[in-house]
């Protein structure tokens, strides 16, 4: 039997390697010291959270210890039991890929989209806002991959500096894309295949997680909760209370058996629970608790979005404009489909969670692209009358029609002016003729 296990510090170092990988991207290092501090062998419990964002995919190496996912906080963490001697330190490297940067093929990207665009205003009266938006653009990208040198991982440079600057070129990085996009909508106006649309529309619709099954159409899977006797010589009365995950609700427990369910009154959170059971020397008792599926219900979503995106495929298959924009839905279908065909774990579990949590992150990127499309679509369609396509004015045009409005009406006014004016004469000759008729010779 093992030894007891004891609370001990944890200490959590973050050290920066470049030279042990050369040819690879940079990694982060996190040092995990497990410490012993008393006379005795004992085991030691170690378990750290990885940083937030930090995916299974982007753990390079472990160092021996295991890899878990905390439902509840949606984090990944590392975990293990150490065995120690007396006055014992183990330590582990947990070597994590960089996520903190933005990588240059988008950057690149961006900037090649952005040139394209420009020079398919060139000929139009946009050339100028064109430029202005390339040039604006350009100097953003331009900041981003300084601050992104200035900090990039090497001795000298804090992690806390690193993530911080990449924070702060994440939002350079948006207001690009808004620019992008705004470049990519005033090419689509002008009836010009602007490419594969990479930019974004403050008018396009907000992502649609609330798509709803019936009651009777979710799956159900099953939580196990554990009450565990430590003592090897005594009965206990053991209290249970276990969380469950953010996305039930009390009423998704569609059988907690002999537990109950409550609701925390602060979080908001559900919860199961039992007041003192008693549980024999060295035993445990396993209760099951059966709920809703909320995890595993991205099918409806997906099959809506396949609908969405054909939709569009349709309408501009018929203007026979954008080649472009045809192409990557239809790889956003294929995409789609794609995911559809997924398998997942088979019952519940932290890796059950976790995979369809990923899997609805993958799919909001995905609505995100289609409704992109769409708003860029939409303008289009406004500027067309009875099937035939209407180029809006420029800003020109528009000053020079709302002159010809205003001298139009200025000339109506005087026009109502001179008749009120010559009428008004009239009456008085005719006022003055009556009075003379009156008074007589």
């Amino acid at each position: 039997m093992r030894g007891h296990r004891t609370a001990v510090a944890l200490w959590l170092t973050v050290a920066v390697c470049l030279s042990a990988f050369p040819a690879q991207a940079a990694r982060l290092i996190l040092r995990i010291k497990a410490v012993n501090p008393i006379e005795n062998s004992q085991v030691v419990s170690i378990k750290s959270n990885l940083p937030q964002g930090v995916s299974s995919n982007d753990v390079a190496e472990l160092d021996s210890l295991e890899l878990g996912y905390d439902v509840q906080n949606d984090v990944y963490y590392v975990y293990k039991d150490v065995p120690l001697g007396p006055k014992a330190v183990e330590i582990f490297d947990v070597e994590i890929n960089d996520i903190w940067v933005i990588q240059e093929p988008e950057l690149n990207a961006l900037s090649v989209q952005v040139g394209n665009l420009a020079a398919k205003l060139a000929a139009t009266e946009l050339v100028s806002t064109g430029n202005a938006l390339r040039q604006q653009v350009d100097e953003a990208l331009a900041q981003i991959r300084k601050v992104q040198a200035e900090h990039a991982i090497r001795p000298g440079v804090q992690p806390l500096q690193h993530i911080t600057a990449y924070e702060s070129n994440l939002k350079r990085l948006a207001r690009v894309k808004r620019d992008v996009g705004h470049l990519e909508n005033l090419v689509l106006e002008t009836g010009q295949d602007p490419g594969t649309l990479v930019g974004e529309d403050r008018r396009a619709l907000r992502l649609r997680r609330d798509i709803e099954l019936p009651k009777d159409e979710y799956g159900t899977v099953v939580v196990r909760i554990t009450a565990q006797n430590t003592s090897p010589t005594l009965s206990r009365l053991v209290d249970v209370s276990s969380p469950l995950p953010p996305e039930i609700e009390a009423g998704d427990v569609l059988d907690a058996g002999e537990l109950s369910v409550g609701v925390d009154s602060e979080t908001g959170t559900a919860y199961v629970y039992l007041d003192d059971i008693e549980v024999g020397a060295g035993e445990s008792i396993e209760f099951e608790v059966k709920i809703r599926d909320k995890w595993n219900i991205n099918g409806p979503r997906i099959a809506a979005l396949l609908g969405n995106a054909s939709n569009l495929v349709d309408r501009i298959t018929k203007k026979e404009k954008f080649p472009s924009i045809e192409k990557q839905l239809t790889s956003v279908m294929g995409r789609l489909k794609r995911i559809a065909k997924e398998v997942g774990p088979d019952t519940l579990s932290s890796q059950y969670v976790a995979f369809y949590r990923d899997q609805a992150e993958r799919v909001d990127a995905i609505e995100m692209e289609i409704n992109r499309v769409r708003a860029a679509l939409k303008p289009i369609e406004k500027t067309k009358k009875y099937g035939f396509p209407v180029k809006a004015p420029s800003m020109k045009t528009t000053w020079v029609i709302i002159y010809i409005i205003l001298g139009f009406l200025a000339f109506l006014s005087l026009l109502f002016f001179l008749r009120w004016y010559g009428k008004t004469r009239d009456e008085r000759m005719w006022e003055q003729l009556r009075q003379e008729r009156e008074e007589g010779p």
